[in-house]
């Protein structure tokens, strides 16, 4: 394990840090932990992007696909009514089609979203 120290050349192993399990907050609504859920929100955006400019990326897409069939399953054993909506929402293709326009246009490109 490396830790950080103020030497050059080493960094903060965050390996050796646990990282937050699924929770249920005092409303009843089940939460996934912001990490992997907003690393999976990011990845999902350069996705969408990465489509919009017909680039191939076979292993960003099984690292979704991996991640989409975990939450199915949490969501069918808690129950949908049972999960708090940023569990259920995922905007990435919305807003990687409004990154693109603004793209598109800055750019003189014809806009294909």
């Amino acid at each position: 394990m490396v830790e950080h120290h103020s030497n050059k050349g080493r960094y903060f192993d965050f390996s050796a840090i646990p990282f937050r399990r699924a929770y249920v907050d005092a409303q009843g609504q089940w939460h996934v932990p912001r990490v992997p859920l907003e690393d999976h929100r990011k990845l999902s955006l350069v996705s969408h992007l990465g489509r919009q400019f017909q680039l191939d990326m076979p292993q960003t897409q099984d690292l979704l696909s991996n991640f989409a069939f975990a939450i199915e399953r949490f969501v069918n054993l808690k129950g949908a009514q049972h999960c708090h909506p940023t569990v259920l929402r995922d905007n990435t293709q919305e807003l990687a089609s409004i990154i693109y326009r603004q793209w598109s246009t800055r750019h003189g490109r014809a806009v294909s979203c």
